[in-house]
């Protein structure tokens, strides 16, 4: 079953959400405060997709040792 680790390592954000919220921000069209919070978010997301991967492999394999 791949499904749960298929939805860890799709959960992040984007390079793209790095241009259209710059884009936004730049334009007046979102609030400063907001636009730095999603692209904390997004780079954190981003930042932590190679652990959720390793834990999602990790879960795995100790499924399949208890099966």
């Amino acid at each position: 079953n791949v499904s749960i680790p298929a939805a860890l390592l799709l959960a992040q954000g984007s390079e793209f959400v790095f241009v259209i919220v710059g884009v936004a921000m730049a334009s007046g069209l979102m609030p400063a405060e907001i636009g730095h919070f999603m692209l904390l978010v997004t780079a954190v997301s981003m930042l932590a997709t190679p652990v959720y991967s390793y834990l999602s492999r990790r879960a795995e394999s100790l499924k399949g040792d208890s099966a």
